[in-house]
């Protein structure tokens, strides 16, 4: 069924929509038309007119009596409801007709008809077929490999999403558990600007609270958008879907939120498509902090060793001898670099004064007294 509507450019809800009812209806050919496992034959047609898709299962088994079967209601209790009918209730739901036509007895066959009007994806959109979602991800993967800086990996991972999404805008929001925002940079007006939303707030802060997904389909009038923003930004807002980043110890560490899907609204396989790139960005992003973090923390050791070559240069280099007295001297910081300090200093009546300082505190500020 994927790939028939790929080949006829069905929109990716009409396809998973057949999708699920052709696998609901084999399920039910397989349990009752040939009980006990018994082995038989099921044919498939698949027919497409101006207007419709038709799609004809054929079996050899038992028949159906779609009348014995009583009107499933989802709202009676469960302990009051009918056994079956459930999935006789999906297929009539998700097809526009489903007709049921039992066997004459003449090795004729039972069929089921099921049609469906055709939805076709408007011009300019793209289908998210298993082949684009493994694109997807491998593009991500090499886009994440070729930087370990993390501003230009926020960049490239947002220009990547945008791509594969087939969306006009993506934002990459993290999480800032310090004041309990989201922010993010973005270019506005030429500039670069960074806006930050509470937890909690709009769309983007429902998602980073409750680490669950949101895909709004038509964003007109939707109480949950931030219709400031997008004013202010030039956006007119179609359709939005935004999900969770999360680390290896499940944590929320950002959004990622993509805008207005050409052709269509985002599908359940758009979903599982940004919820996976939200991953491997999560991972990336995390790793380039680290490298970030490395590369800093070393950078600081070479400044401190730096200073500390200073500092031990301030000190004597000899340790004057005098008659009578064995002088040594044992000089260590607690951290690199210290306040503590030592000299000798010859008077003008040849007396040795020996002086001992040490400043209040450690470290840099102690060394810089």
């Amino acid at each position: 069924m994927s790939s028939i509507g790929e080949q006829l450019n069905l929109t990716e809800k009409m396809t998973f929509a057949i999708e699920l009812a052709v696998d609901e209806a084999f399920t039910n050919i397989c349990h009752h038309a040939y009980p006990a496992m018994e082995k038989g034959d099921v044919v498939l047609i698949v027919e497409v007119n101006d207007h419709d898709l038709q799609i004809t299962l054929l079996d050899w088994g038992e028949p159906f009596n779609r009348s014995a079967i009583p009107q499933y209601d989802k709202n009676t209790p469960i302990e009051q409801r009918a056994h079956g009918g459930m999935g006789i209730h999906l297929i009539e739901h998700l097809m526009d007709s489903a007709v049921w036509i039992k066997s004459d007895g003449a090795n004729s066959p039972n069929m089921l008809i099921m049609t469906k009007r055709l939805e076709y994806i408007s011009a300019g959109g793209q289908r998210t077929n298993a082949r684009r979602q493994l694109n997807a991800l491998l593009s991500v993967n090499q886009v994440m490999a070729t930087t370990t800086d993390p501003d230009k990996l926020l960049d490239l991972i947002v220009t990547e999403v945008r791509n594969v999404m087939d969306a006009e805008r993506c934002t990459l929001y993290l999480l800032d558990s310090e004041h309990g925002e989201l922010y993010s940079k973005i270019l506005y007006d030429e500039h670069l600007r960074e806006i930050r939303l509470k937890i909690g707030e709009g769309v983007a802060g429902q998602v980073a609270m409750t680490g669950k997904i949101i895909n709004i389909e038509n964003a007109k009038g939707d109480p949950r958008l931030n219709t400031v923003f997008t004013a202010q930004a030039g956006i007119t807002l179609r359709n939005m879907l935004t999900v969770p980043m999360f680390n290896h110890e499940q944590n929320v560490v950002g959004v990622i939120q993509a805008i207005n899907k050409r052709g269509e609204p985002f599908t359940e396989r758009d979903e599982r498509l940004l919820s996976a790139i939200a991953t491997q960005a999560a991972i990336g992003i995390e790793n380039a902090r680290l490298v970030a973090q490395e590369i800093a923390q070393k950078l600081i050791n070479q400044e401190l060793e730096t200073a500390r070559a200073i500092q031990q240069s301030f000190l004597p280099k000899q340790i004057p001898q005098m008659a009578g007295w064995e002088i040594a001297i044992y000089w260590t910081p607690m951290r690199e670099v210290a306040g503590d300090f030592y000299d000798f200093i010859r008077t003008p009546s040849g007396q040795l004064a020996i002086i001992v300082a040490d400043v209040s505190g450690k470290g840099v500020p102690a060394a810089l007294f």
